[in-house]
């Protein structure tokens, strides 16, 4: 299967799959959140159809189909290679037109309305090994935004966590993850290895990419996009506080808060805690700084509360997480 002809391979791959049928695949667990029903998907509802490998899993959204409320212990890409879908996530509907890449993390409850016979819309799954071992230390970069995508957070609850961009098929991480697809279909020699590092730099092309983002359907045209937000944390983590960016932004703290959380799934401390452990992290794999060191150097005042946060966000201590590099 060549680059020329993916289009007509993913159309003969088009399958219509009945929940009924395929319910016990499924049903190894669920819980009830807010009075439905959600199912833990751990693997393909349909092994038939799909490959499963180590790090990376691409599975073809059923045509005609109904997909219930769901999780995954994983990070998932969905990407609309041909057509469109709605996807509810938590309390809104998310139009995925062709060429979008929506990013969904961990335990963010979501389901994908029924789509059409001729519509292809892919699931990448990204399992944690993957992302620790392959991406996450590879892109030892300050940068929230790829902590923000690769984290494989440590949450216990259900949240919204999501990215979604407004690519285009003519864009480069469109032509990346084409390049990716051929690879896996394939599975030639060294095709695990050339994901690999396509898989880099499909992460790269999306943050370098300034591609308008937005999080609602009927959200109002804003000046700003949440990636604006993001990178302003990236540069201002050291001494900024909400009422600092909210004057940057020319906006209420109240309102920039609120984006902030609809838009990111996370409070603004939240994000500046995670940027600031983001940098942390880079500091202890590269460089030979002591603990107090690195803590002086992101802006915290109080060691104590540094292990604190560290500890609950990696489940380690700053000298096992460099020990075990």
């Amino acid at each position: 299967m060549e680059m020329n002809n993916l289009d007509t391979f993913l159309e003969d791959r088009q399958k219509k799959v009945e929940w009924k049928a395929i319910k016990h695949v499924a049903l190894e667990d669920r819980e009830v959140v807010d009075g439905i029903e959600v199912y833990r998907f751990r693997f393909n509802m349909d092994k038939k159809l799909d490959k499963i490998n180590d790090s990376l899993n691409i599975s073809q959204q059923p045509y005609g189909s109904f997909v219930p409320w769901h999780f995954h212990d994983y990070m998932e890409i969905m990407y609309a290679f041909k057509g469109s879908c709605n996807v509810l996530l938590v309390d809104e509907k998310i139009s995925l037109t062709e060429g979008n890449i929506l990013i969904i993390d961990k335990r963010t409850r979501h389901r994908v309305e029924e789509v059409e016979k001729g519509t292809i819309i892919l699931n990448l799954v990204l399992k944690k090994d993957y992302l620790t071992n392959h991406l996450l230390v590879r892109l030892s970069k300050k940068s929230l935004i790829t902590n923000f995508m690769l984290q494989s957070s440590k949450k216990q609850k259900f949240e919204k966590s999501f990215l979604l961009f407004l690519t285009q098929k003519k864009d480069e991480p469109c032509s990346i993850l084409a390049k990716i697809l051929c690879e896996y279909y394939n599975m030639r020699e060294f095709s695990e290895e050339i994901i690999d590092s396509l898989m880099i730099l499909l992460f790269i092309e999306l943050i370098r990419g300034q591609y308008v983002e937005k999080t609602t359907e009927n959200k109002i045209a804003d000046k700003y996009t949440t990636i604006d937000f993001l990178q302003y944390i990236e540069k201002n983590y050291r001494e900024d506080n909400l009422e600092k960016m909210a004057i940057y932004f020319n906006y209420h703290p109240n309102y920039l808060s609120q984006r902030l959380k609809n838009e990111t799934g996370k409070s603004y401390m939240n994000l500046l805690q995670v940027q600031k452990m983001t940098v942390a992290t880079v500091l202890l794999i590269n460089t030979n700084l002591s603990v107090e060191e690195i803590v002086d150097e992101i802006g915290y005042s109080s060691l104590s509360f540094f292990y604190k946060k560290f500890k609950e966000l990696f489940g380690q201590t700053p000298k096992k997480f460099r020990e075990n590099l």
